[in-house]
């Protein structure tokens, strides 16, 4: 195959060119799928082999923290979730986000169920399709979000100003597609001491 050169493109009118670079990226991007699934299959296959999760964590964190963004991480995730057993750190620690250790055992993966090509980490969880923003529903969500939070009882945490709440509901109000349909009534509102 012809090494496709991507700055020449930009001077290119050569269709099959773009065409080529296109089939390169696809194939490119095939081999690093395969090649992340590799390693997978590699850090599980030395835990399960060594009974020692420690480097196991590692070095699925050392791969989630230098893939690029380009790669669906949360199919990453979801795929060392289940297979692994590993849970995410969460809260204000300083390694929140990263993986742990779960209850799993070392005795208890199964490699072979891995390596199966439906169980690809690729394939694992489908990519989330695009979903447009619609400002006027994200707006009556925010609406009906706090306007539940005031019916249930504001708590210190809490900041909601009543004004800014009045207005949202003023803005929605004045647009012709805003939706209705979503209850956003709020009670009446006594003021916050």
């Amino acid at each position: 195959m012809t090494m496709i050169k991507l700055d020449a493109l930009r001077k290119s009118d050569d269709s099959e060119q773009f065409v080529l670079a296109v089939q390169s990226f696809k194939r490119r991007g095939e081999n690093l799928q395969i090649d992340i699934q590799k390693y997978l299959i590699a850090v599980s296959q030395r835990w399960a082999e060594t009974g020692d999760v420690r480097p196991a964590v590692k070095r699925i964190n050392n791969l989630l923290n230098e893939t690029p963004d380009g790669i669906r991480a949360h199919a990453l995730y979801a795929w060392v979730e289940a297979f692994l057993g590993f849970v995410i750190i969460e809260g204000d620690r300083d390694d929140a986000g990263q993986f742990t250790a779960g209850t799993r055992k070392h005795t208890e993966l199964t490699v072979s169920d891995m390596e199966k090509r439906e169980n690809h980490w690729y394939k694992f969880t489908p990519p989330t399709p695009y979903k447009p923003c619609n400002l006027d529903d994200l707006i009556n969500a925010v609406i009906k979000k706090a306007a539940t939070r005031v019916k249930k009882g504001v708590k210190d945490v809490d900041n909601i100003d009543l004004d800014k709440l009045a207005a949202l509901k003023g803005l929605v109000a004045k647009t012709p597609e805003a939706a209705p349909e979503a209850d956003t009534a709020t009670p009446e509102l006594a003021p916050i001491a």
